[in-house]
This record gives structure tokens, C-alpha cells and sequence, in this order.
């Protein structure tokens, strides 16, 4: 980085746990893909039984069902106030 380039705050930023949430930023749940698989998945994950899923389909898109509970959840998520 330049010297003389001034440090820029970032748009949305808190300064403690305290302050008012004004903002939020929220991606999309469509075209979502299922996690690659990673060693580090093994701590990741909240059960072994969930690992065979991610080593068969990391990379893949989510299942039809899953996505449609994600979209769900995603769309009460920004109407909450």
C-alpha cells in the first residue's frame, strides 16, 4: 500500500457489542453448493454421520428439499425486524 493513501473505514462496521444493529448484508440461497470436503470438515461438522453426505457431494448443489428450507428460513430472516 501507498503512504499517503488514507485508511478507509468499511461501509458497515460496529464498535462494540452494544451499538444498534442498523444494517445487515444477506447473499442468496440460490445456486448454493455443498461444502467441499476438507480434513478440517471432521471438527466442522456436528456429527460423523454427516461426513459420507459432504465426501459425495462437496461441490455439488444442495438437494432440492434442503434449498427450499434454506430459501425459507432465508426469506423470514430478512422480513424479522
Amino acid at each position: 500500500m501507498q503512504k499517503d493513501m488514507k485508511k478507509q473505514n468499511p461501509i458497515v462496521n460496529a464498535h462494540n457489542e452494544w451499538d444498534p444493529l442498523e444494517e445487515i448484508i444477506v447473499g442468496v440461497v440460490e445456486g448454493a453448493l455443498v461444502p467441499p470436503w476438507d480434513i478440517i470438515m471432521e471438527a466442522a461438522l456436528h456429527g460423523e454421520d454427516l461426513w459420507d453426505f459432504h465426501k459425495i457431494n462437496g461441490g455439488k448443489p444442495w438437494p432440492e428439499e434442503m434449498l427450499k428450507a434454506a430459501k425459507k428460513d432465508h426469506d423470514e430472516f430478512c422480513h424479522a425486524r
